[in-house]
């Protein structure tokens, strides 16, 4: 167990110079420049000017309008009178929908409609958390699979140049060195691997905290750093606290809603108004602005349409129908998230557990393998082969890490936990 505990101890000293970024910190960083974010404060803050727009609707309007013209050929009235060349007027008109009309069924809409926008910027903050936790685990991982790599390397290293000795005094046929040689090209093949791969995890850091150089950060999180459980939450709990359930709701509400304000393009409309004028008369003699005025009522009733409201109206409530389905189907998909990360978090400890009681037996094989080969007692395919069960032993350790970290991200996201 030296060996295993040498090898973490090892990582944090490595990577001392290093920029130190932890699991919160980077969290914060992603949600700070996160684009996904941007664009979904930007459409709730669009969608809140919309229902602004739509509630003045419900209010009177106010409209002034002005004309003049003039007339080039001289004009007389019936009288002989000569009449001016110019007319000029305004009009200010106060106009209220009192019955029937858009304005109301519009006006629910915009309001469910920055509603969802709302609970849309809340899902879409939860996935960007997932989304951070899960990048960050596995930066963790590749940093230890690394190291992994590392020793293993060494260890391959270490063993080449003691046969390498022993085949120069003579003591072991040159197949034995061959073997070894091979194996220590395919250790440093991997190490190559194992580089690249955590150099293009920190790339991705680097992108979702929207840095534009590139900083090789040493995680202040390990892969082993230990994390809570979750405890089991029921579905309805879990649909209570999750944003994209909640969205898919006001989706059925804003569909039944849109039945209404279909049906109201072709209900009867009722409207108040006055309207007060400054203009020549109609027979302009004197060129001289008077004041008028007056009240009016207007009364609209759609007669006809050809079977368009019926058609309008059912096509709504079949958008009803569909937003419901979409409900449910959303409904579903939490549902298997949950139970899906319930049972990985179940295995993945299971498997945590036997590779942790794995690793001291490989170190030990190892080490006794190495011992008798040098004493002359085995062959060089025992050593060669107790280096493939150490390799294997603590890539499944760390990949066992790995999964049960992703599985607690899964398990918390389906459960609504990272909703603002």
């Amino acid at each position: 167990m030296r060996w295993f505990l040498s090898l973490f101890l090892l990582v944090p000293v490595s990577l001392a110079a290093q920029q130190s970024l932890s699991l919160d910190e980077f969290r914060a960083e992603v949600l700070a420049y996160s684009n996904e974010m941007q664009m979904a404060r930007s459409r709730q803050s669009a969608t809140r000017q919309q229902s602004r727009v739509a509630q003045t609707n419900l209010w009177p309007d106010l409209s002034l309008s002005v004309d003049a013209d003039y007339m080039l050929r001289n004009r007389k009235d019936i009288l002989g009178s000569s009449l001016k060349h110019y007319n000029y007027g305004a009009v200010a008109t106060v106009s209220q929908t009192l019955l029937g009309g858009e304005s109301k069924s519009a006006y629910h809409i915009a309001r469910i409609n920055e509603l969802i926008a709302t609970v849309g910027a809340d899902a879409e903050y939860a996935q960007v958390v997932h989304a951070a936790e899960t990048a960050y685990w596995s930066a963790a991982a590749a940093v230890e699979r690394l190291a992994v790599v590392r020793r293993y390397e060494d260890i391959v290293r270490r063993l080449y140049e003691v046969v390498k000795v022993r085949y120069e005094d003579g003591y072991v046929a040159k197949n034995d060195l061959l073997m070894v040689s091979a194996r220590l090209n395919e250790a440093r093949m991997q190490l190559v691997e194992a580089e690249y791969h955590r150099k293009s995890v920190m790339l991705q850091i680097n992108n979702m905290m929207g840095y534009e150089h590139y900083v090789d950060f040493a995680l202040a999180d390990t892969i082993a750093t230990p994390v809570v459980m979750p405890t089991e939450v029921a579905l309805m709990t879990a649909l209570r606290s999750r944003a994209d359930y909640e969205r898919a709701s006001l989706e059925v509400d804003l569909r039944g809603n849109e039945v209404e304000h279909a049906k109201s393009q072709y209900n009867p409309t009722v409207s108040l108004g006055m309207q007060a004028l400054w203009s020549t008369p109609t027979v302009n003699t004197n060129g001289t602005g008077e004041w008028d005025g007056m009240v009016f009522a207007r009364i609209s009733v759609p007669i006809f349409h050809w079977g368009a409201r019926k058609h309008t109206v059912n096509a709504a409530r079949y958008a009803v129908a569909e937003s419901r389905y979409a409900q449910r189907a959303v409904e579903d998909a939490i549902a298997l998230e949950l139970a899906e990360a319930l049972t990985a978090i179940e295995q993945n400890r299971l498997q945590l557990s036997i590779s942790t009681s794995n690793l001291g037996s490989v170190v030990e094989n190892l080490s006794l393998s190495t011992f008798a080969y040098t004493e002359g007692k085995i062959p060089i395919l025992d050593v060669l082969q107790s280096q493939l069960s150490w390799i294997q032993a603590y890539t499944a350790y760390v990949e066992a890490h790995y999964q049960l970290k992703t599985a607690v991200v899964d398990y918390r996201y389906a459960a609504g936990e990272f909703e603002p």
